[in-house]
């Protein structure tokens, strides 16, 4: 049959009642010296490793060990379909007073936040198929950086083209193309050409950086021989922000 402790009327195979107080005891488990293992509150709490739990399970483990392992298994965080939500389920880091280090997801805008002023290091790497901001809430290029950047290394970046064909003008001294970044920058970025000669009279085609905007630059093409007509081909270019 049923048992009860603490009711006369159980509708299970075991059914505790706590005491009504709130952060009284309602059930614990002890190790045979007598550590308190497991314990559960009146109020619903779980504690494992503590006595006193403060959440509805609250884990203290040991220094420098593993408190909650997972195998085969995802852990999960449900933040409620509550409208407007903008925020999720977060998992909080903090250490003595200080809370305000998170990691969480939001719903309205589908990102992941790393809510936190302390530094943050990705020792192994880090990888997403979406944009990242730093200091940015809604960046909307793949790296946002808002505030100064240092690299210490080489950097790999940036917009780059092919514009073409362009040509050699023959008797005329040169000619002049506008090219098209295809997005605007906020500064006028650095911006580096070199040219792939595709054809024409023997010359070698060169070209050289008129003027830099945000969101084009100008180009001169001419050949290394003036007067040579027909000497054609395509510009590579690279542009890197300020």
């Amino acid at each position: 049959g049923n048992v009860g402790i603490g009711m006369t009327t159980p509708t299970g195979k075991l059914i505790i009642r706590g005491a009504g107080t709130t952060n009284g005891l309602t059930l614990q488990t002890q190790n045979s010296s007598g550590t308190q293992m497991v314990t559960i509150l009146d109020n619903g709490n779980v504690g494992l490793g503590t006595t006193a739990p403060v959440s509805k399970l609250d884990v203290v483990g040991a220094a420098n060990d593993s408190a909650l392992h997972i195998t085969q298994g995802d852990l999960t965080l449900n933040g409620g379909n509550t409208v407007p939500w903008t925020r999720g389920s977060k998992i909080r880091f903090f250490s003595r007073n200080d809370t305000n280090h998170a990691i969480y997801y939001a719903g309205s805008t589908n990102s992941l936040h790393f809510d936190s002023y302390a530094q943050m290091y990705f020792n192994q790497g880090f990888y997403t198929p979406g944009n990242v901001g730093i200091g940015n809430m809604a960046p909307s290029q793949r790296l946002v950086v808002e505030g100064n950047c240092i690299v210490n290394g080489k950097f790999s970046g940036g917009i780059k083209g092919t514009y073409g064909p362009v040509s050699s003008p023959g008797s005329v001294n040169y000619n002049s193309y506008t090219v098209s970044f295809g997005t605007t920058f906020s500064t006028a970025p650095y911006v580096m050409v070199t040219a792939r000669t595709a054809g024409g009279s023997p010359g070698l085609l060169v070209v050289n950086l008129q003027s830099i905007g945000t969101s084009s630059f100008v180009i001169r093409v001419s050949d290394n021989d003036y007067g040579r007509a027909g000497v054609s081909g395509v510009v590579d270019w690279v542009a890197i922000g300020i």
